[in-house]
């Protein structure tokens, strides 16, 4: 469930509602003591392009600094474009190319 994956007390899980439909999710996950973690960074294919992505991943952020973490990292496939766009849009670095399970994953990071 939600509440066991981010229920930690610098963890947390946030939905998007847009006329009773979820629009977009995000989550934080507690890396380390100064690392946090964003997930499941989603917007409904149908609701794309009017700014979800970048209110939720706002969300996200702000969470971040209020749990006094330094560094938000965020692992995209390439075919994630629009949330690498937006990644790069607030800031976040690409650190280095990773092979996880076999599929090749870029770590982004965003330092505060």
């Amino acid at each position: 469930s939600i509440d066991k994956v981010y229920g930690g007390k610098r963890e947390g899980f946030f939905v998007l509602g847009d006329k009773g439909k979820i629009a977009g999710t995000v989550g934080v996950k507690e890396e380390s003591k100064k690392t946090a973690i964003i997930r499941r960074l989603f917007v409904d294919p149908s609701l794309r392009r009017k700014g979800y992505g970048s209110l939720l991943l706002g969300r996200a952020l702000d969470f971040c600094k209020e749990k006094d973490y330094h560094e938000v990292v965020f692992h995209a496939v390439t075919s994630m474009k629009n949330a690498i766009d937006l990644c790069r849009s607030m800031g976040f670095k690409e650190k280095e190319e990773l092979v996880l399970g076999g599929v090749d994953v870029t770590r982004f990071v965003l330092t505060f």
